[in-house]
């Protein structure tokens, strides 16, 4: 018994301690793995798919990051609509916030899944409504008594029009704090959530526009943007455009921020070892270091077991990796 009540003790007092510790930025590496092979559901652990360990988040720690992000499926982890998680899934969940947790680590839930559940892309339908809504309140309600836990709502929504992903956002903003749970939540746009086109308009008007009217009673979230540095925008080229293709386009977005006196969160980016690309990173990370006002955070992707090859990995057989290096150059001491 006496053993018992110590351990609730130890884990009641770093969460305290954690509580008591103000964040002021969020700075982090992306974590996949547990999203793999989404054409294959459950699928089978160590085989088709890998959730992030204890010597990953040590190994984070140890690096000076204070964030990490981590994606994983949506249909792994609630195998029908509205129904109960998987017992597997959600036992790695779990896992992962309690020792982020002890690590005095904030983690990121991304629901990996481009605002799909499997095939189907998500509508404002009263059923699709009701579906995400129910797994936000599953999770918000699970989690709400872990102050490292960031309510990162959906990875990349991409086939809605902005009004339609509002409706979807804005639900699920809204069960998260019927819950009470008031940590941050991070709310994405449409068309990829790239930050080159969130001034953009769409078919039903631009993310920056649409998005405006979210409401959070808690008034604790941040527009979650990514930005790769390919000529596409993708992530998938080693090639890189130059910096100043994209510095004017965080200028636009970083006005439109202060005027309306909102936050953004840097969800994804990435950087092969090729000077373009390690100039763009550079600049990047002095675009988010000199407006922290507006930039609350960032995580760069990414790092696995699994991506050792991975082109945007810092984490190589070389300790004084490039980017590596870069990034913690970047970090808030």
């Amino acid at each position: 018994m006496m053993a018992k009540l110590l351990m609730i003790c130890v884990i009641f007092c770093s969460l305290h301690a954690y509580a008591a510790q103000p964040q002021k930025v969020y700075q982090g590496i992306n974590l996949p793995g547990a999203e793999f092979n989404n054409k294959r559901l459950p699928g089978t652990p160590e085989k088709d798919y890998h959730w992030p360990t204890l010597k990953n988040f040590q190994q984070m720690k140890a690096a000076g990051f204070n964030t990490v992000r981590v994606p994983f499926l949506w249909g792994r982890l609630q195998p029908a609509p509205l129904g109960e998680f998987s017992a597997t899934e959600i036992r790695q969940l779990d896992r992962v916030v309690q020792q982020t947790a002890q690590l005095q680590l904030n983690i990121v839930l991304d629901i990996h899944n481009y605002a799909a559940y499997d095939s189907h892309y998500l509508t404002n339908s009263a059923e699709d409504i009701a579906t995400f809504r129910d797994l936000w309140s599953r999770l918000s309600a699970r989690y709400k008594d872990y102050p490292n836990v960031v309510f990162g709502l959906m990875n990349e929504p991409n086939r809605q029009p902005a009004n339609v992903w509002f409706d979807l956002a804005q639900a699920a903003v809204t069960a998260i704090r019927d819950n009470g749970a008031n940590q941050l939540i991070l709310v994405p746009g449409t068309a990829w959530t790239g930050m080159h086109k969130w001034l953009a308009a769409g078919s039903a008007g631009s993310n920056a526009d649409v998005l405006l009217p979210i409401n959070d009673p808690a008034n604790h979230y941040a527009y979650e943007m990514h930005q790769y540095f390919d000529s596409d925008y993708s992530g998938t080229h080693a090639e890189c455009v130059d910096s100043q293709r994209f510095a004017g386009q965080f200028e636009k977005v970083n006005a439109w921020l202060r005027s309306h006196g909102k936050q953004a969160f840097l969800g994804e980016f990435g950087a092969s070892l090729s000077p373009a690309c390690l100039e763009d990173l550079k600049t990047t990370m002095d675009i988010l270091n000199k407006n922290k006002d507006l930039w609350i955070g960032w995580t760069y992707w990414a790092t696995s077991d699994w991506m050792k090859a991975y082109m945007f990995n810092p984490f190589t057989d070389d300790p004084d990796d490039a980017r590596l290096k870069i990034l913690q150059d970047s970090l808030e001491k």
